[in-house]
Formats: C-alpha cells, sequence, structure tokens
C-alpha cells in the first residue's frame, strides 16, 4: 500500500512541475495542502472562518516531512525552517525523507 501511495504521489508531483511553477500551499488552520501556481481560494476552512495558506516552496521530486504536524510535501528545494504556518506549531520543522 505504501509504494502505491508513493507512486502515485510522485505521479501527481510530475504532472504538476509539468505544468509549470506551481507550489505547495499549507492552511496555518487545518492542514489542508495544494498544489498550485497561484495562491488558491481561502474560502470553507474547516477549523476557521477563512484558510491562512503559507507557501511552502516549488513542487519537485524531493520528500520532506515536517516533523512537528506530519505534512509530507515533494520540493525541488528544501523549505526554510522559517516558514510558517505550521498547523501544530509556529514553524514546520522539515526533515528528508
Amino acid at each position: 500500500m505504501k509504494k502505491l501511495l508513493l507512486v502515485m504521489a510522485v505521479g501527481m508531483v510530475a504532472l504538476c512541475v509539468s505544468a509549470g511553477d506551481a507550489k505547495y500551499y499549507i492552511c496555518k488552520y487545518c492542514g489542508t495542502k495544494v498544489v498550485k501556481n497561484a495562491t488558491p481560494s481561502n474560502l470553507h476552512c474547516p477549523a476557521h472562518t477563512f484558510h491562512q495558506w503559507y507557501v511552502v516552496a516549488p513542487v519537485g521530486p524531493v520528500p520532506w516531512q515536517c516533523e512537528r504536524c506530519g505534512i509530507q510535501v515533494y520540493l525541488k528545494e528544501r523549505a526554510t525552517p522559517s516558514n510558517t504556518g505550521c498547523p501544530a506549531n509556529s514553524f514546520h520543522r522539515w526533515n528528508k525523507q
């Protein structure tokens, strides 16, 4: 099952990378992550009135996981430790997977 999920995630990342300058966005309140070329809509956050989106980094092939909130993303480069918007804490703490 883990291999299937990994293959699906890598495929999604490949599609997003080919789509242009896609970036990961994470909502500070609910932890929702999305891949978009532009800032997503802030409507309908399940944990707050509106989403508060933070850009993590451009999408790429390398998996990173925040040790505080558990969110996993695939990035071209490492997200900076000062990246705010972690739903479990003020700052994400990214570890390469």
